[in-house]
């Protein structure tokens, strides 16, 4: 975004223009950008059409916070949500810590989170738009943001860390080497502010954390049902569990843990009655077979995520299938049983099998009123398909 469009933005008339722009306005945009240009230049009009657009999106994250901020669009896509950002705080809080630096704050999502929960918080970024959105959007929390390179930030002064390094190209079209270019750099991060002072990093929940050895505690975040991010806690933020899996679903939160770097494998059994996705914070933390094992559960193949058993187990951290049939993968064979049993409404679900859902949807040609799951997957080298019904 440029510079002098982002200062017009800050200015009272373009806020209150901003705010009048009435959400349900932006379904006609050509309708609303002619009406607001009566009044208005077209420069600023156009960047008021596109915040109330990025408010909207905005929503999920932010809740009706967003109605108040400025956002640029590199800004939201990294920006964590609230819900997210205030699983951290205790942590911080446990550890009597009450001031907290926020290094590479983007458009202060994580350090409104820390402000709310009454933190001394102060944000640092890089990009000048940026940085202005950023103090825009959390001076009411009394967080002070300064624009700076967080390399430059004098690491003693302050008593604890967090850090979110951007992940995005930084000029034109310049690709990142590697997916472990960040910037803050996590060099940097790791050996010079975490080696020091408490501190938690942000990092995509894909990351392979085992590079960072034991040194951290490592805890993966899914909220709804969608992986969001894994957090690393340097050793004065430790808790009971080395590797943690965090799931916020329907207003709760639930956390399983291990206090081990080496994850379990639990045995593999035949299928049984029911089939069992685990959630994805367990899979990819590596705790799926604690959680398995604890809970009386076996893997329908070792190199596959899903489990079985014989009873009925209902858990957030499992999405479960009563199966009620097990075919061999094929087309015209599924097609027919499914016909046959007038199944018009199809959830198709997939794991280890190269299988596009919605394609394969529409050569089944369903018909009926029927509802019905069809979990397609392998067994050794054989592609099977399961019909199911969700356990609710």
């Amino acid at each position: 975004m440029e510079k002098n469009i982002a200062r017009a933005l800050l200015t009272e008339p373009a806020l209150k223009l901003l705010n009048e722009i009435d959400q349900v306005e932006l379904s006609d945009e050509l309708g609303l950008s002619s009406r607001l240009r009566k009044t208005h230049t077209p420069e600023l009009v156009s960047a008021c059409i596109t915040q109330a657009k990025l408010r909207q999106k905005a929503e999920k994250k932010f809740g009706p916070f967003a109605k108040k901020m400025l956002f640029t669009k590199e800004g939201l896509e990294q920006a964590t949500r609230l819900t997210v950002s205030a699983q951290r705080v205790p942590r911080f809080q446990k550890a009597g810590i009450e001031s907290i630096v926020d290094l590479g704050c983007g458009i202060a999502g994580d350090a409104m989170a820390f402000a709310s929960f009454g933190m001394n918080v102060t944000a640092v970024e890089l990009d000048e738009v940026t940085a202005a959105f950023a103090q825009f959007n959390s001076s009411r929390l009394g967080v002070n943001v300064i624009h700076e390179n967080a390399e430059n930030v004098d690491i003693e002064k302050y008593p604890a860390f967090f850090a979110d390094p951007a992940r995005r190209k930084t000029t034109g079209n310049q690709q990142r080497v590697s997916k472990y270019d960040y910037s803050p750099s996590l060099d940097w991060l790791i050996n010079e502010v975490a080696a020091k002072k408490p501190t938690a990093i942000k990092l995509g929940p894909a990351d392979d954390y085992k590079q960072f050895g034991d040194e951290f505690d490592y805890e993966w975040i899914s909220d709804s049902g969608e992986l969001v991010e894994l957090t690393l806690y340097s050793n004065q933020l430790r808790g009971n569990s080395i590797r943690q899996a965090r799931l916020l679903s329907k207003g709760e939160v639930h956390v399983f843990g291990a206090n081990s770097f080496i994850s379990k494998k639990p045995d593999v059994r035949e299928l049984g009655n029911y089939i069992y996705e685990p959630d994805a914070s367990l899979i990819r933390s590596g705790l799926m077979g604690e959680y398995a094992i604890e809970n009386g559960l076996g893997l329908m193949d070792e190199k596959i995520a899903y489990l079985t058993s014989d009873e009925e187990l209902r858990s957030p951290w499992l999405r479960g299938f009563e199966i009620l049939e097990v075919w061999p993968f094929d087309e015209k064979f599924i097609a027919r049983e499914l016909k046959a049993r007038s199944i018009g409404i199809l959830e198709i679900k997939k794991r280890g099998v190269d299988l596009i859902a919605e394609q394969f949807r529409k050569k089944l040609k369903l018909t009926g009123k029927g509802a019905a799951s069809l979990i397609v997957t392998k067994r050794g080298d054989t592609r099977i398909a399961l019909l199911g019904k969700p356990i609710h």
